[in-house]
């Protein structure tokens, strides 16, 4: 796992971004999470999302020599209750064949350096009631559950 890189995306990578997107989509889908179906043009979504002139998230990849195999994306979020601000990691995925290889704890880890050099204080984010074994690597990093659904709408 020496070959292993945890980095920025670059924007020559988001065809491939979008391809570990859709699996991470199609697996929480295993999990039974209602998720619809990707945009076709998620690529240059993504470009817009992490490259636009006002940028609204990061986003780090493990590559293991030139091959992309996760990803985590992260976000600032306020907080009314503390009138500051936290990340949110939007997104932690590792695909299947490289899991229970430390990949996602240095995804998480680099993200957490990240957004510490960044001033954040805190970090939250979620996964699907029935991924027990995301929960089980969460609780191992120290953190905690919280018991509130997420909602959503489409407008």
């Amino acid at each position: 796992m020496d070959l292993l890189r945890i980095r920025d995306v670059e924007p020559g990578e988001l065809g491939e971004l979008a391809v570990l997107c859709r699996e991470h989509a199609e697996f929480d889908r295993g999990l039974g999470e209602p998720i619809p179906p990707l945009p076709d043009d998620l690529a240059e979504r993504l470009r817009r999302q992490i490259f636009g002139p006002t940028p609204a998230m990061w986003c780090l990849v493990a590559a293991l020599g030139d091959e992309l195999v996760g990803y985590a994306s992260y976000c600032w979020v306020p907080s009314t209750w503390r009138g500051e601000r936290y990340v949110l990691l939007d997104c932690l995925y590792v695909r299947e064949g490289v899991r229970r290889r430390a990949v996602g704890r240095k995804l998480f880890d680099a993200g957490a350096a990240r957004a510490r050099e960044l001033g954040a204080e805190r970090m939250q984010w979620q996964t699907p009631r029935e991924n027990h074994a995301g929960q089980r690597f969460y609780e191992r990093l120290g953190a905690h559950g919280v018991g509130k659904l997420r909602y959503t709408v489409k407008l």
